[in-house]
């Protein structure tokens, strides 16, 4: 068969093969789409948290045992948080207090592992460690 009829349906292979790649690059992009969107994510929650959640050394150092927590909220970041990581080994917490955790982080690229525990009773400090 030649002429008309294999022209015909060399078209349509080719036709064929170009939707096939087309597919094939959509399929392709989808997962590079939806990772990018998924480090987007992650990294703005990063800098969020970082962000609220960080307590800077110079004020650590300047807390005292003994102050309010009105006395200190200045210092304090607007939020904190619940607990520690798992693998964060921390020293008992002291009778009828309650405690409060902050990274310790002097800027958002500052990606150590430390975080500062403040243990109130009333709202008085009664301790503060660097786990």
């Amino acid at each position: 068969p030649s002429g008309p009829r294999r022209s015909a349906s060399r078209a349509a292979l080719l036709r064929t093969r170009a939707r096939i790649r087309r597919d094939a690059r959509r399929a392709a992009l989808i997962p590079a789409v939806l990772g990018a969107a998924i480090v987007a994510f992650l990294g703005g929650l990063y800098v969020f948290t970082s962000a609220t959640t960080s307590l800077a050394p110079e004020d650590y150092a300047r807390i005292r045992v003994g102050e309010t927590r009105a006395d200190l909220a200045p210092a304090l970041p607007e939020r904190r948080i619940k607990k520690p990581p798992p693998v964060t080994s921390e020293p008992s917490v002291p009778a009828g207090t309650t405690c409060e955790y902050y990274r310790a982080s002097s800027g958002l690229l500052d990606f150590g592992g430390a975080m500062y525990r403040l243990c109130f009773k009333d709202d008085v400090l009664m301790a503060k460690d660097t786990l």
